[in-house]
C-alpha cells in the first residue's frame, strides 16, 4: 500500500510531536483542553491532544470532548468544531475555531455564535 505525501507528512508530524511533547503539556490554558498539534487539510485529518491525554488523529465528523463537539472542517491553520447540542429557539449555535498550537503547545480558541439568520 502506497502512502501519499500528505499522509506521510501527517504521520511524521505525529511521531515527532509525540516524542517532543509527550510530557510537556501541563494544565490546559484554553476553554476546552484541546491542543491541535498538526493538521492535514488535504487528508481531512488533525492530530490533537484532548484534556492532556494521548495524541489522537481526528477527522471531519469525529466527536471531541465526550461528544459535546463535532469537527466540521480542517483548515490549514485550525479546526472548526460545532457544538453538538441543538440550541433553544432563538439562541445562537456555537462554532469554535481551535488553531494549531504555538511553540508552547497551546492552541488559541475563538468562539463564534451563529444566529438562525446566518444558518439559513
Amino acid at each position: 500500500m502506497q502512502i501519499g505525501i500528505p499522509m506521510f507528512t501527517l504521520a511524521l508530524s505525529f511521531t515527532f510531536l509525540s516524542l517532543c511533547l509527550g510530557a510537556a503539556s501541563e494544565a490546559s490554558e484554553e476553554p476546552h483542553g484541546v491542543h491541535v498539534l498538526s493538521v492535514s487539510p488535504i487528508d481531512g485529518r488533525a492530530v490533537a491532544r484532548v484534556n492532556d491525554g494521548e495524541l489522537t488523529v481526528y477527522g471531519v465528523g469525529d466527536a471531541l470532548i465526550e461528544d459535546n463537539y463535532v469537527i466540521k472542517k480542517i483548515l490549514s491553520d485550525r479546526i472548526v468544531v460545532e457544538e453538538n447540542a441543538v440550541p433553544e429557539k432563538g439562541q445562537p449555535k456555537t462554532v469554535v475555531w481551535i488553531f494549531v498550537a504555538d511553540a508552547n503547545g497551546v492552541s488559541r480558541v475563538q468562539r463564534l455564535e451563529q444566529t438562525s439568520r446566518q444558518m439559513e
